[in-house]
């Protein structure tokens, strides 16, 4: 487990959050690895507690340091990542200009209906087969 020094500024967080945000663009990680990565690297660090129980750190940084997280993991999923179907090994975008085929020409094979029964969803590092998050019939 990695530790912040004693005095702790906004700029260390933002520098390890950026440092995971960087290494799970780079590796194409899935999300579940980028929250472990975060969780080890700086939710754990900054949530730290005495003997007694009091956190070492200040309320204000443990959420300054959610809120930056949420607000990269954000901008992550909107810039880089695109929901897809899968049928028959090809995978169809919802997104637009990102190289794949789009929904449109997979409602030409199949209704709406068919798609939601028969298709696998997830969401995909844009221009690669890498997937970030599986979605399920249970978690829709």
């Amino acid at each position: 487990m990695s530790t912040f020094k004693k005095n702790i500024t906004l700029s260390d967080i933002e520098s390890r959050v950026n440092s995971c945000i960087s290494s799970a663009v780079c590796w194409k990680l899935d999300s579940n690895a980028i929250s472990i990565l975060l969780e080890e690297q700086v939710r754990t660090p900054i949530n730290q507690k005495y003997a007694s129980g009091r956190y070492k750190h200040d309320a204000y940084l443990r959420a300054y340091s959610s809120g930056y997280i949420a607000a990269k993991i954000n901008s992550l999923v909107n810039e880089l990542i695109e929901h897809c179907y899968e049928y028959e090994g090809t995978l169809y975008t919802t997104s637009k200009g990102t190289g794949r085929p789009d929904m449109k020409t997979l409602k030409e094979l199949l209704t709406f209906k068919e798609v939601y029964e028969q298709c696998e969803g997830g969401m995909y590092w844009i221009g690669t087969d890498k997937l970030y998050f599986k979605s399920t019939k249970e978690n829709v």
